[in-house]
């Protein structure tokens, strides 16, 4: 799967991403054109339209934290989960990161 994601993030970024150091992939695979990637010093980037356009969207993480890894909620379209080295954070569609209470 995540060779999979890599394989379609290369396929999408380029040009937009391609001086931008990414470390974190993750893919909704009920929204079909929207990706996520986690880019050092960027912070949360998402694209709705396959790849053309990118957007931040950081509004509510941590301050100075990092995100490790990202996962789509299988059950609501449009929300990622985060984990960050200090705990989890959820964003929900509307582009608004929350802290969670789910302990790691």
């Amino acid at each position: 799967r995540a060779a999979d994601d890599a394989q379609r993030l290369g396929r999408r970024t380029l040009p937009a991403l391609a001086k931008i150091p990414i470390t974190v992939i993750a893919d909704d695979p009920s929204l079909q054109d929207v990706m996520y990637v986690y880019a050092y010093k960027q912070g949360v980037l998402r694209t709705k339209d396959d790849g053309a356009h990118w957007e931040a969207i950081n509004q509510g993480l941590p301050s100075g934290d990092q995100i490790v890894f990202m996962k789509a909620d299988p059950s609501h379209p449009g929300n990622i989960l985060g984990f960050t080295k200090s705990g989890v954070v959820y964003l929900f569609n509307n582009g608004q990161w929350t802290k969670s209470s789910i302990a790691i």
